[in-house]
């Protein structure tokens, strides 16, 4: 009977992977299985023992080590907290307040749509833990408007796509990153959101400045003053809605456990949201409310299975030793070759995977690598992260991308590949990781400060000489002749 119900659970999980992201993820699973049933078979640098039905079931079925373990609880519980915490506050317009606040403070600029998208889609993103939902929801209005103010359709559904993946990094919620991360690294969830502001600001900085590169440039405007909401009307009446999320960020700073957090805030959320009308939901807006948190969780939840299967047979085989012996021996020890192959393999998963199971599989085969070169294990799984966020961008299978070409009526794949370009962020900013203390913020606050000034500047600066080369090429000039100062 034992046998029966591990086959028969596996067969579940494929299935509901199958569902949730297609045939790729059933692929890589079984790929993986079938690696661990072969392993007498495989070539002298993967030869392995192999693992028998029996031990099979006993490893995934009979202990906490397979579907048991702490990845599948986190999704059962950590996760669904979290899920349904982004989900109440849309139903309760939250997404609404945010994109009219973002609306007054950037909306006049050059290029102020673009800004928008920016300022909202790190609000929103953050919390509804999916750049897909971002893109849909912050996207049906800012894509429209970016588009009128003269950005063509696929640059506007490139920006969208963009900010939206970036608010998966962005504090104090991350998406599920950072439960996923503490989870891996057993540290405390809040160490990894105070690590994660300064990189997360930096980022949205560089994309405002590109934006407003681009802008001046083309001379694009920003919104009429009559599309514009009064800010501080604007804040009057949505002022009450902060208030959830800085409780949140209060408890989580005091040492409460992020289930214990995000459970009371969910229900403040309700309690705050009675207020004002406008923000007031009807019973039956619970109900449809707590069904979007299930349906949301199912994805997640195959996402989370399935990732459990592929990383247990990776320990099981000992390919996570071999991976790294055959990492650091194709970068001959080179920290800088180690990261060019970490990057390259996130880039290659994120054709078919999405950011979490990008993320806990490279984490798995490559983060020991960077570990083993004296990079420390917070830093390691942070790039890795980052450079796992490529997963919703990377052509020629980018969902998020493809959603914000359906809104823009641009050509997906051309969408796609701006994107990818745009966010060449997520690869430059994580070597501060590395080679800086940027993620010092306990231990030395001002360092960490001065750091991310510097980095604010050499961004700044690269995004301005960039845009400079192509205009002075326009112009007939040397690319040279327009510098930085």
């Amino acid at each position: 009977m034992d046998t029966f119900c591990a086959i028969a659970l596996t067969i579940l999980a494929l299935e509901v992977g199958r569902r949730t992201l297609g045939w790729t993820i059933v692929i890589i699973s079984l790929g993986f299985m079938a690696y661990a049933f072969a392993g007498p078979l495989m070539p002298e640098m993967f030869l392995h023992k192999g693992i028998t039905l029996k031990r099979y079931v006993d490893l995934m079925y009979m202990t906490d080590l397979g579907f048991w373990s702490g990845l599948t609880g986190l999704s059962a519980g950590l996760l669904y907290i979290f899920i349904s915490f982004g989900v109440l506050l849309q139903a309760t317009k939250t997404d609404r307040f945010y994109m009219d606040l973002s609306l007054a403070i950037a909306g006049k600029k050059p290029g102020g749509p673009a800004k928008v998208a920016i300022l909202s889609s790190s609000a929103m993103g953050s919390i509804s833990g999916s750049s897909l939902a971002n893109v849909v929801t912050t996207g049906t209005l800012t894509i429209p408007l970016m588009k009128k103010t003269g950005y063509k359709p696929h640059e506007a559904g490139a920006i969208e796509t963009v900010a939206s993946a970036g608010g998966q990094i962005m504090p104090p919620i991350m998406g599920m990153g950072a439960f996923l991360m503490a989870e891996i690294l057993g540290m405390q969830y809040f160490d990894i959101v105070k690590a994660s502001f300064s990189p997360a600001l930096l980022f949205y900085l560089t994309l405002w400045f590109f934006v407003d590169a681009k802008a001046k440039k083309h001379n694009l405007q920003g919104l009429n003053p009559d599309e514009i909401p009064n800010f501080l009307m604007t804040l009057k009446e949505g002022f009450h809605l902060f208030i959830p999320i800085i409780v949140l960020i209060w408890m989580l700073f005091k040492g409460f456990t992020p289930f214990m957090s995000g459970a009371i805030c969910s229900v403040l959320i309700l309690a705050i949201a009675t207020i004002k009308r406008e923000t007031r939901i009807t019973l039956i807006e619970l109900f449809k409310a707590l069904e979007q948190c299930a349906v949301s969780m199912a994805g997640i939840a195959g996402v989370i299975v399935c990732a459990v299967i592929i990383v247990q047979m990776i320990n099981y085989t000992g390919l996570m030793i071999k991976s790294t012996s055959i990492i650091l021996h194709l970068s001959r020890g080179n920290l800088w070759a180690t990261i060019a192959i970490e990057g390259l393999i996130a880039y290659i998963l994120g054709m078919g995977l999405p950011v979490a199971e990008s993320y806990i599989i490279l984490a798995t085969l490559g983060a020991p690598a960077l570990i083993e070169l004296g990079v420390t294990p917070l830093a390691a799984h942070l790039m890795i992260f980052w450079f796992a966020q490529l997963a919703t961008i990377t052509p020629p299978v980018c969902i998020t991308a493809f959603a914000a070409a359906g809104i823009a009526k641009a050509p997906p794949m051309l969408t796609g590949f701006s994107s990818l370009k745009l966010g060449s962020t997520f690869y430059i900013l994580p070597f501060l990781f590395v080679f800086t203390k940027i993620l010092n913020v306990s231990s030395d606050p001002f360092q960490v400060i001065l750091i991310s000034f510097v980095a604010a500047i050499a961004m700044y600066l690269c995004v301005f000489r960039s845009n400079s080369a192509r205009v002075s090429e326009q112009l007939g000039h040397p690319v040279g002749v327009i510098r930085p100062v």
